[in-house]
């Protein structure tokens, strides 16, 4: 079964651009290595993957699930999951999206749990 992907357009930064040429690896494939360990890709020799997406090992999966975590995406999602109501990602429909919609959803939850709207603060 064929999975559909998606194409999304980041600009990535000088400096993770220096480091990676300073290690004469390419930024793709160290941001497909951490999204394959992130997601517990496999490529097996016996059945390779034409796109190329490889977990670097189970200690890489287990350190980007413990960073991803840290960084606390699950949490954010299950807050905005109870507080706003939504069951699925705002970012779903939107390949290219900028994630405002995540903050969207935070200012929105915030609102109807009675706190102030932050933007309103910060002069933004």
């Amino acid at each position: 079964m064929s999975r559909r992907k998606r194409n999304v357009t980041i600009q990535l930064p000088v400096e993770f651009v220096d480091l990676c040429n300073e290690d004469m690896v390419c930024p793709a494939l160290v941001l497909r290595g951490f999204i394959a360990d992130l997601c517990g890709i496999m490529n097996w020799a016996s059945n390779p993957r034409p796109d190329r997406y490889s977990s670097n090992g189970s200690d890489e999966r287990e350190f980007a699930r413990q960073y991803y975590a840290r960084v606390g995406y699950p949490y954010q999602a299950q807050w905005i999951r109870e507080n706003v109501g939504q069951g699925k990602s705002p970012c779903s429909r939107a390949a290219n999206c900028d994630c405002r919609c995540r903050e969207r959803a935070l200012i929105q939850g915030n609102l109807a749990a009675g706190e102030p709207n932050r933007k309103q603060y910060s002069g933004g």
